[in-house]
């Protein structure tokens, strides 16, 4: 994992829409897209991530309007599960566009727990053309180089994910600057309350001893 020093850009970087509003898209389209399937069902998961069987939601909160933390249980499993997670919907039909971050911690075969972030962006786009740039609440800059990717997933975990989750907690915002047939897109993603959401995390994770 590297992250290297970037200087701050001459002026803001390009955004078609506030990230509040795309979240109404997000609510909008749910039903639907569940339904149809598509991105996020085509790997399993529903579009908050979730595996597609009936699960009991134990502990749910937002921060940012953006991140979500949720714990929940399927029916006949002994351990809940509690995970981060960010799903965008930066352009509606009928150009949909989405990309999904979600952080787990998984069990090693020593029994201990590390963190793993995935990101997943659209089938067209690949990894190897995206640029991540963590801002700092002072306008500082950091090029986030981008793990174990492959094609349009990217999966980062251990170290480097800690490493990672603590500039997060001292950012102002993720910046994820993507190919587009028209050009370039930036998207932005508040990290103004990720540190109280990995406090949480914590706690939640504590009290169900999923440790």
């Amino acid at each position: 994992m590297t992250i290297a020093n970037s200087p701050k850009p001459s002026g803001p970087p390009s955004r078609s829409v506030p990230y509040r509003l795309r979240k109404s898209w997000l609510l909008a389209l749910a039903g639907l897209f569940v339904a149809g399937g598509g991105f996020f069902a085509a790997g399993g998961f529903s579009l908050f991530g979730q595996k597609l069987e009936s699960r009991n939601t134990e502990f749910y909160k937002s921060y940012d309007g953006a991140w979500d933390l949720t714990c929940d249980k399927a029916s006949g499993e002994a351990q809940a599960r509690c995970y981060g997670q960010l799903v965008d919907v930066y352009s509606p039909d009928p150009n949909f566009r989405a990309a999904i971050l979600h952080l787990t911690y998984e069990k090693e075969s020593t029994g201990s727990r590390i963190p793993q972030l995935l990101f997943n962006l659209e089938a067209d786009l690949d990894f190897s053309d995206v640029k991540a740039t963590i801002r700092g609440k002072n306008g500082e800059a950091k090029i986030m180089s981008l793990g174990d990717c492959s094609g349009n997933s990217c999966k980062i975990k251990g170290q480097a994910a800690e490493i990672i989750l603590a500039d997060w907690r001292e950012g102002d915002a993720l910046e994820l600057d993507l190919p587009e047939a028209s050009g370039r897109r930036v998207i932005t993603w508040p990290l103004d309350s990720f540190s109280l959401l990995l406090d949480e995390l914590t706690k939640q994770r504590k009290e169900r001893n999923i440790l």
